[in-house]
């Protein structure tokens, strides 16, 4: 008769030998799939999309469920995106809202939908619609201030529709002061007001960039559109005032580049 003892032993040599293969086969999974997705980053690093698109599509059909891949949905329409494809980047963005609707890049998705009907569509109504679900559904999100931000814009610089613009940065000034983005919605208040000949209120709006932002740039630009609605900047400083702002429209109309990877 085997002692009980021996049996016991036998039978945990069974049992750690078959958690030994279990553990193993969960690393080598993980290599597999951190190997892959980190390939396909490294492929978009280097500007070679087609293949990235390609390896993001493999990983996702192999491991749809993982943690990074919303990312790699994700990266897949910023891949698009700079291959100039919109209309298929709109397409893999929507994905990631469908697919993964809780996570942190489907509210970066919002943002690249709308900044693509913004900046290259001229969908500007559709842009807003964006912006305006990110505000409703993701209310406690960091980047709410971004859609606020940008439907301002829009409204702004699109549409010529100053007074919901208005309504919009003046939103963002009240709702986040401590904000490092708020001096922006603040100075386009004053942007605002000018288009719209209210200099006296432009300048009211210019005057609170200068004094609750000292330190930052556009506090001296504040200051430039003071003297010059005040005509104390000259011929000279409204030439400089103008460069500024051709500079500034040329980039308005480049995508932004947020969370393109993580």
């Amino acid at each position: 008769k085997v002692p009980l003892f021996h049996n016991t032993k036998e039978m945990m040599k069974k049992v750690l030998s078959v958690l030994w293969i279990s553990v193993l086969g969960c690393v080598l999974a993980f290599a597999e799939t951190d190997g892959l997705f980190q390939k396909a980053k490294t492929m978009q690093k280097e500007k070679q999309y087609g293949d990235a698109i390609k390896t993001y599509r493999k990983y996702l059909s192999e491991f749809s469920e993982t943690k990074d891949s919303p990312v790699a949905q994700y990266n897949i329409g910023m891949c698009y995106s700079k291959l100039k494809d919109y209309n298929n980047a709109v397409k893999e963005f929507q994905s990631v809202i469908d697919k993964f609707p809780e996570s942190k890049k489907a509210v970066d998705a919002y943002l690249q939908i709308g900044g693509i009907y913004q900046k290259k569509q001229k969908k500007y109504d559709s842009a807003v619609e964006m912006y305006q679900t990110i505000i409703d559904k993701y209310p406690d999100s960091k980047k709410v201030i971004d859609a606020y931000l940008q439907m301002g814009s829009v409204y702004q610089t699109k549409q010529k529709r100053y007074e919901s613009a208005i309504k919009t940065y003046q939103t963002v000034v009240d709702k986040y002061p401590d904000s490092k983005k708020t001096v922006n919605a603040q100075f386009e208040l004053g942007d605002c007001y000018e288009k719209m000949g209210d200099n006296k209120q432009a300048i009211r709006e210019y005057q609170k960039v200068a004094d609750n932002y000292p330190t930052v740039k556009k506090a001296e630009k504040a200051k430039e559109k003071i003297a010059e609605l005040q005509g104390q900047g000259g011929k000279k400083k409204d030439k400089k005032v103008k460069t500024k702002t051709k500079k500034s429209a040329k980039t308005e109309e480049d995508l932004p580049e947020q969370d393109d990877e993580e």
